[in-house]
């Protein structure tokens, strides 16, 4: 990663990354202040390299939900009412979030998934 300014709130910019941080619990739970963290440094990333605008406002950022069928197995409930509960193992459950943003200098509106 370079060491680009980000434009932003903060005082200064983050350069690093963390590696994933699985404190959610259920795979429904809302996105984690790391996640979103995340979530909007890349879009600032984005922003500043595709030279979209100097400023962005952030309206929403929340957890796209992953497909039922993942939840259920995850959480050990069967598809089925007469079948039984399918194994976790293997399952990754990969937590998308959607961010609004605004951008200030062209007065319209991002979204991004």
């Amino acid at each position: 990663m370079t060491d680009t300014q980000v434009p932003g709130t903060a005082t200064t910019a983050v350069t690093e990354e963390k590696a994933h941080d699985a404190s959610w619990k259920h795979p429904l739970d809302p996105l984690t202040p790391e996640e979103i963290t995340a979530v909007t440094l890349t879009v600032r990333h984005h922003v500043v390299k595709e030279q979209i605008a100097k400023g962005i406002k952030f309206i929403t950022c929340y957890l796209l939900p992953p497909p039922k069928k993942d939840v259920l197995r995850y959480l050990g409930i069967p598809l089925t009412p007469d079948g039984a509960a399918e194994s976790k193992d293997g399952l990754q459950i990969v937590r998308k979030a959607e961010v609004d943003v605004r951008v200030m200098i062209h007065s319209s509106c991002l979204r991004q998934i």
